[in-house]
């Protein structure tokens, strides 16, 4: 880091969520993951609190990235390996009905998950005062003295009411990282047939937004639209932070193959983006190349049981993703709509695989097109593009390095962190400029 790293040193940072940040193989997790170990990196001293049950296998991947103490409900039971159940089902239920049954239960249980304050708050009423988060969050204030709270995603913005109770010159420096701009995403997702559990409306998300003094984008053009929203907050982008590690091909690696990781849980843009790019795409790329494989990882495979497409292969979720990579040329992101950044984009560049995507997906990169990422304006030309790729030899890993090579590029940790370091210093000098007056000019909460 360079010395910006050193004027946070000794700060400590409280982190309230009650989103499922902490489930690997998923976007959040990356994003959250190098953020929280950047900031203890950094020499933050970093605490984690959420109202959620936590198992212990969970802890130890937050102690792992730097949380030094990890608050939570009782712990959770630990998941069982497999379900028998469903292994039973399959051999009698037909596949679509299975997907079905599936998506429902995941559906189901996302809209159980969201407490009655997190609901009122969506739907644009305001939150209890004592949501579980904001009262976890306090017992962590009362007994402990922070610099810095910061809330992960706007859906849990609930959790500042705990700030009330404090006097205002000793309120932490408040921050939100947003992931993206929530009342976008939501209209993004209605226009094709998917809907969250709750609804956002841009006031909605503004007034929210408006009780933070640091408000963190993941990508230049949700900033822009932030500090429309917010022009009298401290709005900065902070990519995620991503060192390049290339993954070697594996030996069995069968030429012309591509990769398309869907990550975890349901997904609508990632089934509805590579359903069109199976349509539209593939049948061009197998015309030129008949021998093309096609790898999808995660659990997107649900959304398509039954159907088979020549030379793809529905490989599930993975738990070792590096040996997937080992097994692929190049990598596709045909996703078409959604918010914030692509991380899967990053996460295969940075593995050293050149990546094929949409103008969607592409969003929020630096300089994209070229330089291992090859944006595609429509279905024909991203068929187009593979088809080169895989008829130079040696294009896909010539490429490859130079994807890597734009990674240590655009996403070092010293590059990205500067400007959100700067911020945090910033207003907590400003923080303590308002203690200091009002310990001068009155009763404390007053001024």
């Amino acid at each position: 880091m360079d010395d910006k790293s050193l004027t946070l040193e000794g700060r400590r940072l409280l982190v309230a969520t009650d989103t499922k940040v902490w489930a690997g193989g998923e976007g959040t997790w990356l994003r959250f993951s190098s953020l929280v170990a950047a900031l203890a990196r950094c020499g933050v001293r970093v605490d984690f609190v959420t109202s959620r049950m936590l198992a212990a296998d969970t802890v130890a991947q937050l102690r792992a990235i730097g949380a030094t103490n990890v608050r939570c409900s009782k712990a959770a039971p630990e998941p069982r390996s497999g379900s028998r159940v469903r292994a039973r089902l399959r051999r009698f239920v037909p596949g679509p009905l299975t997907s079905l049954l599936r998506r429902s239960r995941v559906v189901a249980a996302r809209v159980l998950s969201v407490d009655s304050a997190e609901a009122k708050k969506q739907h644009g009423a305001q939150p209890s005062r004592e949501s579980p988060l904001s009262v976890s969050v306090g017992q962590c204030l009362r007994q402990d003295t922070y610099d810095f709270v910061m809330v992960e995603y706007v859906v849990n913005a609930h959790a500042l009411e705990a700030l009330r109770y404090l006097p205002l010159g000793d309120r932490p420096v408040a921050l939100i990282d947003t992931y993206d701009v929530y009342h976008e995403r939501c209209a993004a997702l209605r226009r094709h047939g998917v809907r969250l559990p709750g609804e956002m409306s841009r006031d909605r998300e503004q007034a929210l937004l408006t009780g933070f003094d640091i408000i963190v984008a993941i990508q230049d053009e949700d900033r822009r639209e932030l500090a429309a929203m917010c022009p009298a907050k401290t709005v900065v982008t902070c990519l995620p932070c991503r060192d390049a590690d290339p993954v070697p091909p594996s030996s069995d690696r069968p030429a012309k193959s591509l990769g398309f990781f869907g990550g975890r849980g349901y997904s609508g843009p990632n089934e509805q983006g590579l359903a069109q790019f199976l349509v539209h795409a593939w049948p061009l790329i197998r015309e030129v190349h008949p021998t093309a494989t096609l790898s999808v990882f995660g659990d997107t495979r649900d959304a398509f049981r039954g159907r088979s497409f020549p030379g793809v292969q529905f490989e599930g979720y993975v738990l070792d993703l590096r040996a997937a990579y080992s097994r692929v040329e190049v990598v596709i992101d045909p996703v078409t709509f959604g918010g914030g950044l692509k991380t899967k984009v990053l996460e295969a560049l940075s593995y050293g695989r050149p990546v094929v995507a949409t103008t969607h997906s592409a969003i929020g990169y630096p300089n994209a097109g070229g330089h291992g990422l090859f944006v595609a304006q429509d279905w024909r030309s991203f068929a187009g593009m593979v088809n080169e790729l895989f008829a130079q030899p040696g294009r896909a890993i010539d490429e490859g390095c130079r994807a890597a090579a734009y990674v240590e590029a655009h996403f070092q940790e010293s590059r990205v962190m500067a400007e959100l370091l700067g911020a945090m210093e910033s207003d907590l000098e400003r923080r303590r400029s308002r203690s200091r007056a009002c310990s001068v000019t009155g009763p404390e909460g007053v001024c």
